[in-house]
């Protein structure tokens, strides 16, 4: 599971996807399963491979939610280092195609934070989260909708700074 890769030390993004070996990836009957979606400034080839390249991905369920966060200020895929005890916070923008029952960040497997807004569309804005920096952690940010599509955003990874 992602959660065996992550304790591994691996660091991973998200992407969706699905194949039903009927020559239409992704879809089935006109629904679809798991979306790839990218974070990049502007719709190239380049921009795309980079965005890619810097876990600037998420998954969904198979429907068309629109995510960003950031974790202490690092977007989506980042890594970065803080202090010792320092607090650690999050941001984030979510518009649903239903409303949004849930939002969870998960870091080093637990929920540690939590929400339940049921609204289409959500702007959090530093949330402090239970965590303090202690050691190296991985922060990731999962949604749910109210019709059960989900999406779920790739880490940031915060490490302590030695001095």
């Amino acid at each position: 599971s992602i959660q065996d890769a992550f304790r591994m030390g691996w660091r991973l993004g998200f992407v969706g996807g699905s194949d039903n070996h009927q020559a239409y990836p992704t879809q089935m009957s006109g629904r679809y399963f798991g979306l790839t979606c990218f974070l990049s400034p502007e719709l190239t080839r380049r921009s795309v491979w980079e965005a890619m390249d810097q876990r600037r991905t998420y998954a969904t369920s198979g429907v068309q939610i629109v995510c960003d966060y950031s974790i202490n200020g690092l977007p989506m895929g980042s890594e970065g280092k803080i202090k010792s005890g320092d607090p650690v916070y999050f941001s984030a923008s979510l518009h649903g195609t239903a409303p949004i029952e849930q939002v969870e960040i998960i870091s080093n497997g637990e929920v540690i934070w939590h929400k339940n807004p049921g609204a289409w569309d959500i702007t959090l804005t530093d949330e402090v989260l239970s965590a303090k920096a202690t050691a190296s952690a991985y922060y990731y940010l999962r949604l749910r909708q109210e019709d059960g599509n989900r999406a779920w955003l790739s880490p940031v990874w915060l490490g302590v700074k030695n001095h």
